[in-house]
């Protein structure tokens, strides 16, 4: 006796652009942000001033929080979807 529920062509669609967005992203944040990071390292090694090293440590650490949100977030959203499908 059961009914079996068809998705409309528009949410089907939609989630598989939501799931190939977030595994694009799963791919592009760790990339960038180690880019990102070895640019702050390079400019952090090439300097004596104290303030602009201090200042670089603070951006790293910002980098790599960003970073740990970002996957988690793709992480959370694909974990989400897995209900749906």
């Amino acid at each position: 006796m059961g009914v079996l529920f068809m998705q409309p062509k528009i949410v089907s669609g939609t989630l598989s652009l939501i799931s190939a967005i977030t595994g694009w992203l799963l791919l592009i944040i760790p990339v960038a942000a180690g880019c990102y990071l070895t640019f702050l390292s390079l400019q952090k090694s090439a300097t004596q001033d104290q303030a602009v090293i201090a200042e670089k440590n603070k951006a790293i650490k910002n980098t790599i929080i960003a970073a740990v949100i970002g996957e988690c977030a793709s992480g959370i959203i694909t974990l989400i979807l897995s209900f749906y499908q």
